[in-house]
């Protein structure tokens, strides 16, 4: 049986995020987007300041009906 293997991030927003109205934040989202990337789920928040998105990258193969995935371990993204 052929498992498919998941890449699963959480892009994370920073103070220059939130006094700039979260555009950088944006243009993270969007190069994850680009780079092969799916939305997981929707934004979230930590302390009413710091914005979240949990992403995730499907890898390799998967026949018809195969549901399985295997997901690494989940990685934090600070992008500058």
């Amino acid at each position: 049986m052929t498992s498919l293997t998941a890449d699963f991030i959480v892009v994370v927003s920073n103070d220059d995020d939130f006094h700039a109205g979260f555009h950088q934040f944006s243009d993270k989202i969007n190069r994850k987007l680009k780079a092969g990337y799916k939305l997981h789920g929707q934004p979230f928040s930590i302390n009413q300041k710091l914005v979240c998105q949990a992403m995730i990258r499907e890898e390799g193969a998967m026949p018809a009906g195969d549901t399985t995935i295997m997901y690494k371990h989940p990685d934090v993204v600070r992008m500058a």
